[in-house]
């Protein structure tokens, strides 16, 4: 719970709202996740260490789905209304075989029952989320499309009995297509009878001419929304090309997926220079209304606090460590009126809110706090340190 949290409060600091997953079958390592430090990836190797949730052997045996029904429960239940995140994508790629080795792609064992199992599972995880009554879509990727370099692979589009169940149980379609723009439109235009708002939500392989320059213009003619596959290269290894596909193109020194190196350099400057002619104008990270809602003053009150952070530190604060101590700006005027407004707007009383302490200095003054009266929020006081910043707030723990 704290790392989602911790991981949405960052996504929303920088402009972003997410889209959650609770569930992956593409298990590509072939192992079973495990708890503590992972292992190194394998060299050369197309996400080599990929496991699943909650992992093939447990989606080949229902007597474990009980466990599976607790954890997503708890998880559509605990940030259903969250407004942070924007849909979710209940179950990625189910039914996925796929095993990835140094010699090529395989199957996993049983095949043909776990993808009976996972469309079951599926529908179940379908029906235990709308019970949870989230106030966000959901969706799950349809994603078996023709592959030209595995051999025996499908041929239609989208056409297996877990993608058509998907898009019928979805709020919003999503799809995976690594494929040309020709393919794309065609798959687009025939998925459209569903009637719903649609999202390509894995896509951009080079070599396959699923690129930027390609395919942005007919998404933008059918007004489909895109999340691609891959930002920066790094663990995942997934600027790499799928195994059976790397014998293809060895030597080839474009990348499959990802735009930026691990220095913040981007793999190709004429893509980025498409990307910004298709982009939107930036939107501000903590727009006045994004966490606005009366009935979730935690996450107002949280929400404002982050931006008192930003601003802080914007106007010079050195960030420290949890228990060290910080100087920061005397008055802190910009985060007392976040905080302020954050608990007008969720209904609490902020006329007793006042800063506690004054500057021991004409500029600076030490662990600057805000000092909020019991009865502002409950019976009592706790203190904890956010990102440096030492708050007082009575009966909310962050």
């Amino acid at each position: 719970t704290k790392r989602i949290n911790k991981f949405l409060r960052i996504a929303a600091r920088n402009g972003f709202v997410v889209m959650l997953c609770p569930l992956d079958d593409c298990e590509f390592s072939g192992e079973q996740a495990q708890p503590g430090p992972q292992p190194e990836p394998i060299p050369g190797l197309h996400n080599s260490r990929a496991i699943g949730s909650p992992g093939r052997r447990i989606v080949l045996d229902p007597s474990h789905w009980y466990r599976v029904e607790e954890y997503v429960r708890y998880m559509v239940r605990t940030w259903g209304q969250d407004r942070r995140i924007l849909l979710w994508d209940l179950y990625n790629e189910p039914g996925n075989p796929w095993i990835f080795r140094t010699t090529g792609t395989e199957l996993c064992e049983n095949t043909e029952q776990f993808e009976k199992n996972a469309l079951l599972l599926m529908e179940k995880v379908f029906h235990w989320a709308r019970e949870e009554n989230p106030s966000q879509p959901l969706t799950t990727s349809a994603w078996h499309m023709p592959d030209p370099f595995f051999e025996g692979d499908v041929v239609v589009p989208l056409a297996h009995a877990i993608d058509q169940r998907a898009m019928e149980l979805s709020d919003v379609i999503s799809i995976h297509a690594y494929c040309d723009p020709t393919c794309l439109q065609t798959t687009l235009m025939e998925i459209s009878h569903f009637g719903k708002p649609m999202l390509l939500t894995e896509w951009m392989a080079r070599q396959v001419k699923s690129t930027y320059e390609t395919t942005l213009p007919t998404l933008k003619e059918l007004k489909v929304g895109a999340y691609q596959w891959g930002l920066v290269r790094g663990k995942t290894q997934t600027h790499l090309p799928w195994p059976h596909v790397a014998k293809n193109y060895e030597g080839d020194p474009m990348w499959w997926h990802d735009i930026l190196d691990a220095d913040g350099s981007v793999h190709c400057e004429k893509e980025a220079e498409v990307i910004r002619s298709f982009a939107y104008p930036q939107s501000k990270a903590f727009s006045s209304d994004m966490f606005m809602d009366p009935e979730d003053s935690m996450l107002n009150l949280e929400a404002a606090l982050e931006a008192a952070v930003q601003h802080a530190e914007h106007e010079g604060m050195v960030p420290i460590n949890e228990g060290e101590e910080a100087v920061v700006p005397s008055v802190c005027s910009i985060s007392m009126a976040a905080i302020s407004s954050a608990m007008s707007h969720a209904g609490l009383d902020n006329t007793m809110l006042q800063q506690s302490g004054e500057p021991d200095g004409p500029s600076h003054s030490r662990h600057n706090s805000f000092g909020v009266p019991p009865n502002t929020f409950g019976s009592h006081m706790r203190t904890k340190s956010v990102e440096g910043l030492d708050l007082a707030l009575g009966g909310i723990e962050f």
